[in-house]
């Protein structure tokens, strides 16, 4: 399976409440490619409006997307995973910090992804920068 069909497969369609089935998801991702697996992490941390998981299950989820997967930006994208999974809201500046550590890895666009959606961007900072980082991994 490719990444595209992968992410395409799971977006906004992730089998929250079949443990099997996330738990091989989490697997099959981080088998795929960074991108990939970090498409997990999106969808355990953006629960869809017409999903119902407890806070329970999403911690547990991304305990187990902890230990299947490693990259060199997990810790700062995992900061922001768990700020979304407790319902909070990252600052703008560490949202932007997280972002540009990402940036060092091109193509990314899960990763990026997460702390972006985790800050209240009221003023388009936030926005820019990730408008600014994904042009700059195209233009590579």
């Amino acid at each position: 399976m490719s990444e595209t069909e992968f992410i395409e497969k799971i977006d906004c369609n992730f089998p929250y409440h079949s443990e099997p089935e996330w738990q091989a998801l989490v697997k099959l991702g981080a088998s795929i490619s960074p991108n990939a697996a970090y498409m997990v992490l999106h969808e355990i941390c953006r629960v869809p409006r017409s999903k119902k998981v407890t806070q329970e299950s999403k911690r547990a989820m991304l305990e187990y997307w902890r230990k299947n997967f490693n990259h060199p930006s997990t810790t700062s994208v995992l900061k922001a995973a768990e700020v979304m999974i407790q319902g909070e809201k990252l600052s703008v500046e560490d949202s932007m910090s997280i972002m540009e550590s990402i940036a060092a890895y091109p193509n990314q666009y899960n990763a990026l992804s997460i702390p972006y959606f985790a800050c209240d961007d009221l003023d388009g900072r936030a926005d820019d920068l990730y408008q600014n980082i994904i042009g700059a991994w195209r233009d590579d």
